[in-house]
Order: C-alpha cells, then structure tokens, then sequence
C-alpha cells in the first residue's frame, strides 16, 4: 500500500512541475532532434527517457526528474545513445548502424513515442504515507483533471478563451470570400501530419521578438490549410513539406505587445502561446530574489527586480495571476494562488517545487524557484 501512497504521489508532484499542457506534454516528438536542439519537444524526451534509471539524464540538477529542460546538451545525447543501444534491434539494425548515434531520428522517435509520459519524481515515503487512500485517490482525480486542462506556464488558455472572437472573424471572411487563405502571392504553409494528430502548437521560438524577426513553431497537425493567429490577424506561414514545423516573420507594422498566439486549420484551433513584440530586447524583466521562498495558498509574496511594468503576469506552473502592478519597476507584491482543480482543502500538496515568471510588455523573465510547504 505504501508503493501505492508513493506512486500516486510522485505523479501528482510531477505533473504540478511540468510548465507544458498535456496536449504538449504526450504529444509525440516528430522532429530529428540532436546535440543544440532547443523547444518543448526536448523535454518531453527528456521527461520520458528519466522514467527508466538506466537512460537517465541527471540524477539531480538541470535534466533530473522533474528538472527537465529544453536544450539538448551532452548529457540528453549520452541518455540517447544508452536508449539506442538499449533497443538496438529495433532502432540500430534497422537503420544498419553498428553504433549509437545520439540522435533522435525516425526509428529512435517511434520508439521513445511509445513510452508513457508520466515521470518519476522524488517524494519520499515520510512526506507521502499520511495521506488516506481515498485522499489519494480524491487527489489523483482531481489533478488528472487538471493536467488534461492545464494552461501553458506562459498564459495558455483554451481556445474559446482566448481566441472565440477570431472564429467568428474567421467564419465570416471564409463566408464573405469563399476561403481563409489571403490574395495571390501567399506561400502555402507545410503538409504535415494532420488527420493522423491532433492540432497542437507545442513550441514557439523565440518568446519575446523585434519587429522583422523570424519565429519557429512546431507542433501536430499541421496542413496545408493550417494559418497562425496573431491576436485577432490571420497570416500564413512557411515551411518545409511533410513536417510539423513552420516560420513566420513577425511584420514591421505590427503593435508591440503581448499577444495570444495559435494555429487554426478551417474551425479548428489549436492550444495557444504566448508571443511579446517589443521595441527594445534589453527591458526584459529580471528576478533578483523573492520573499518568502516558501509557503502554500494564501502567501503573500514580494518580488524584487528589475524592468517590472505597470502590469505584469505571474506566470506559474500551478496558474497565472494576472495585473499585479508595480509603482517603481522594482517591486511586486501578490498573494500566492492556484487553479482550484489542483487544491485539497484549500491548500497545496507540499513538498512540491513551484516556478515562477514574470510576463510583461518587455518580455519574459527567467524563473525562479518556490517551495510549497
């Protein structure tokens, strides 16, 4: 029973850590991935290749279970390498290597794909067996619950949410001109797996961008009728065929701001990111330390830094609390919340690592770490 009290446990500290929607999350990696790569895709890889030990990337630190990140450094290819080897008559013989490689190409992908997503934390069975097993299992409920729901740790938020007044637009230019797509000289955005996947947007590269600067996005689901919603404009993008990825440059009159970004393939909507389109990349607001480091709901919170705005977001990997002001730049003072889907009694599971950001119209900074007591 105790296994049991510890399983459980573990997977409700993991899946309060992870900063992806589960969309994100279990969405299959459908690109070559090697040494430098970057994007939420490496850490899925990461997440999954931490459920055995023996293709761990870290015991502690950056790559640990629940420290996962999204580089591809030394230490991922020594993880993939030893996975590779490890299934070798299903990745290497076919591919006719003699040898690991490291990188996760096709053969390598369909099989790190069928892993599970869930990883394995740390709990220890002292900070886990007071639990009852029905609260356990209330607790596990509530918080598979909330992983099928839960909101990117930069403002993800569900379509008809963010983007609703977007379809209706939609719905009258395909009625008004017969079609989405803009006048001749548009590039036809990728083919890519749609029919076979979901429509997802699980990476968007670089977060905060100038005016005339090229992002990445990658995802599932992608066709050749699939567009990117800018706030409440639709573009096109470009791409390469057959593949989940697309560029898009940002344009030289658009507003600077914070803005909701997702894809949208007929009256299909993806998940949404968010995209800061700044004027001057050297505004972007810094953390220096927090006050207190640790407590639960109901904590109240002064942050000290740099390049705060009138207005920022708290972005966290347990929600977002929105509009805290800052007189001088300098200071923010919110009291600490969470989606009440991930509550019990009111309060938090302790023992649980919390990140957090700030996300304002200069950019997004760094995070920095909070423990739930």
């Amino acid at each position: 029973m105790q296994n049991r009290y510890h399983r459980v446990a573990i997977t409700v500290g993991i899946m309060l850590f992870l900063p992806l929607a589960s969309s994100a999350a279990c969405a299959p990696i459908v690109r070559t991935l090697k040494l430098g790569a970057t994007g939420d895709d490496v850490r899925v890889l990461q997440q999954k290749l931490n459920i055995d030990k023996s293709t761990m990337i870290a015991a502690s630190g950056p790559g640990s279970p629940g420290n996962e990140t999204t580089y591809f450094g030394p230490a991922t290819v020594r993880a993939v390498m030893k996975f590779q080897e490890m299934h070798k008559n299903e990745v290497l013989v076919p591919a006719g290597l003699q040898s690991a490689s490291g990188i996760v190409g096709k053969l390598t992908r369909d099989a790190i794909n069928r892993i599970d997503c869930v990883v394995p934390g740390t709990a220890s069975m002292e900070q886990t067996n007071s639990l009852s097993e029905s609260d356990v299992a209330a607790l596990q409920a509530r918080v598979n619950t909330a992983f099928q729901n839960m909101q990117h740790a930069f403002g993800e938020k569900s379509p008809s949410e963010t983007i609703a007044a977007n379809v209706a637009q939609a719905q009258s230019q395909r009625l008004a001109n017969g079609s989405l797509l803009p006048p001749q000289g548009a590039v036809l955005p990728i083919i890519g797996t749609a029919g076979k996947y979901p429509l997802q947007l699980f990476m968007l590269s670089p977060l905060t961008v100038l005016r005339g600067d090229k992002i990445t996005l990658s995802g599932t689901g992608f066709s050749q009728n699939t567009h990117l919603h800018i706030g409440s404009t639709n573009y096109v993008m470009s791409g390469g065929f057959a593949t989940d990825t697309a560029t898009f440059t940002i344009p030289s009159d658009i507003p600077y701001g914070l803005y909701s970004v997702a894809l949208q393939d007929g009256g299909t909507l993806s998940n949404t990111r968010s995209l800061i389109i700044v004027e001057d990349k050297t505004k972007t607001p810094v953390i220096e330390s927090i006050t207190p480091t640790e407590g639960n709901v109901g904590t109240v919170i002064t942050m000290k830094g740099q390049n705060f705005a009138s207005k920022n977001d708290i972005v966290t990997t347990i929600g977002t609390i929105k509009d805290i002001s800052s007189s001088d730049g300098k200071t923010l003072s919110f009291t600490l919340t969470a989606r009440e889907d991930l509550l019990k009694d009111n309060r938090l599971l302790p023992y649980l690592p919390v990140s957090f950001s700030v996300m304002n119209m200069y950019g997004i900074s760094g995070f920095t770490q909070f423990n739930i007591r």
